[in-house]
């Protein structure tokens, strides 16, 4: 997997320094707190959520791409694609885990589970568990600002769906760190 986030893919001296990449992570929560409270039923979710799919803008913000794509590679989509009203339709339905290409929550390892907010909140987890595991020790972070990011990981990728935090939870989180 190619990221610049991450660091892979980029060669040496080339990536991110650690307040850039919290910087762009904050962005990303924020991108999917809004995807999660867009007022829609049934709620909304983005269902592929991976370092690859996080870009920065022209301001350094991370912003959440691929957005809805999952939903029109999905065999389940009853909505019309040809219209971009039926992006918030109510009858839309969401992709199942065999077009999932993100980091896959427990519960949608099955099959038969839909992705849902939480299976949002356990992606965007591991992304940042990712990233913490990828960053250099030898940087402008304290070893204990590495610790605080690493425990907002593992409270995202707990392993019952409803014990893990709200989008605007894990921002307010990592806001505390910026």
């Amino acid at each position: 997997m190619s990221s610049i986030l991450t660091g892979r893919g980029s060669k040496r001296g080339r990536g991110l320094d650690w307040k850039s990449r919290k910087h762009i992570l904050m962005g990303a929560a924020q991108g999917l707190h809004f995807i999660h409270n867009f007022p829609s039923r049934p709620p909304l979710v983005h269902a592929n959520i991976k370092p690859s799919n996080i870009f920065i803008d022209e301001h350094g913000s991370g912003c959440i791409s691929e957005w809805g794509l999952m939903v029109f590679a999905s065999n389940t989509c009853r909505a019309s694609p040809l219209h971009s009203s039926t992006v918030f339709s109510s009858k839309m339905e969401y992709a199942t885990t065999s077009a999932w290409h993100g980091y896959r929550a427990p519960e949608l390892l099955t099959g038969k589970e839909k992705a849902t907010q939480e299976s949002d909140v356990y992606s965007f987890g591991m992304v940042l568990l990712e990233l913490v595991t990828d960053k250099e020790m030898d940087d402008e972070a304290s070893e204990g600002e590495t610790m605080r990011m690493a425990k907002i990981g593992v409270m995202c990728t707990k392993e019952c769906p409803h014990e893990r935090p709200k989008m605007n939870q894990v921002a307010s989180m990592i806001g505390e760190l910026l």
